[in-house]
């Protein structure tokens, strides 16, 4: 148990430095710049797949942006 201990951030970091690194990393998800993120990330999936025909730079592209709308939308639906 002690090698899980090592990726619970309460034993090495005091909480009001949890807090801000928290709001600051919730703060990626909410307003205009996730949705800027993830079209621009939509954009460039669709630019490698089509001009560069890398279908696996494509893929990663298209799962970046999947997982900031997916995340922003579960950030707007927890109310943070």
């Amino acid at each position: 148990m002690d090698f899980l201990k090592i990726f619970d951030p309460a034993t090495y970091m005091a909480q009001e430095t949890y807090l801000q690194l928290y709001l600051c990393f919730a703060g990626l998800f909410k307003g205009m710049l996730p949705r800027m993120i993830a079209l621009t990330f939509l954009v460039s999936s669709f630019w490698v797949s089509f001009y560069r025909r890398n279908i696996l730079m494509a893929l990663l592209f298209f799962s970046v942006a999947v997982f900031f709308t997916y995340v922003g939308g579960l950030f707007k639906a927890m109310g943070f």
